[in-house]
């Protein structure tokens, strides 16, 4: 392929531009617009805007019904009734088309594709709110107002202005719920669910000071025992008789019946 020398001013600009949108007014088009369901049963609708600038939004979860489930009324349905004025919808007709999540997971979802592809005005509002855990602040966008591509609104078109009034003046703001208004004043600390009261710390007791340790006396020491061997009893002698003048023979002695040695001491030498 010829490779054909282009200079392109405005692509050149929009290599430079992106990011995020604003709280504001811009210009953008309707790159996607999904019809879902909540669990409670109301009906929603996520929007994927890209503006003149190159820059991006997603609004997730904008109930389109006049009530909720619940049966309170439903803010955003006048603002859902604007975009589809102003984006031109006439059956409100859903198609097919594959979606593609943050994560790059395709599903197939039902689309509303007579909004995909119009440029349109928009106010759009980012918001500072907590998450479902209560732990962490986080920032949504919704959509807070839908103009004309040419800035007016239905309202002004409805009594002929000829130029826009409404969308030129409005000033949007970010906007921050109470809940994380405490979050943030409390340091980052969850707040306590409601009724339950704090507990309040006990306060501890002084330490009194610990006495100086006296340096240990070194024991004496233990001789061991000596077990003292008993007393032998005295085994009383036999007396003797007179002295003879001879001793008897040992069989003359026997004969006599007279005892040889000291059996008492039998074994004791």
């Amino acid at each position: 392929m010829a490779f054909a020398f282009n200079l392109n001013t405005q692509a050149a600009v929009n290599a430079g531009q992106g990011g995020a949108m604003a709280s504001g007014v811009h210009t953008v088009t309707i790159k996607e617009a999904w019809l879902g369901e909540t669990k409670n049963g109301n009906n929603v609708i996520d929007l994927e805007f890209v503006s003149d600038k190159g820059e991006r939004a997603s609004v997730f979860g904008m109930c389109i019904d006049e009530t909720f489930t619940t049966g309170s009324k439903n803010s955003s349905f006048g603002v859902w009734n604007e975009l589809a004025i102003v984006g031109g919808m006439q059956t409100g007709a859903v198609v097919p088309m594959e979606r593609t999540s943050y994560n790059g997971e395709k599903t197939t979802q039902n689309a509303f594709s007579e909004l995909i592809g119009k440029t349109i005005m928009i106010g759009l509002q980012i918001v500072h709110d907590m998450n479902k855990d209560g732990d962490k602040v986080i920032k949504r966008r919704n959509l807070y107002r839908a103009f004309y591509a040419d800035g007016r609104s239905v309202a002004e078109v409805q009594a002929g202005e000829t130029v826009a009034k409404n969308s030129a003046n409005l000033k949007i703001e970010d906007y921050t719920t109470k809940d994380a208004e405490a979050f943030k004043a409390s340091g980052g600390a969850a707040a306590a669910p409601a009724g339950v009261a704090p507990v309040a710390a006990a306060p501890i007791a002084p330490v009194a000071p610990v006495a100086p340790v006296a340096a240990p006396v070194a024991a004496a020491p233990v001789q061991p025992a000596v077990a003292q061997p008993a007393p032998v009893a005295q085994v009383a002698q036999p007396a003797v008789a007179a002295p003879v003048a001879a001793q008897p023979t040992q069989a003359a002695a026997v004969a006599a019946q007279m005892p040889v040695g000291n059996p008492a001491l039998a074994g004791q030498f």
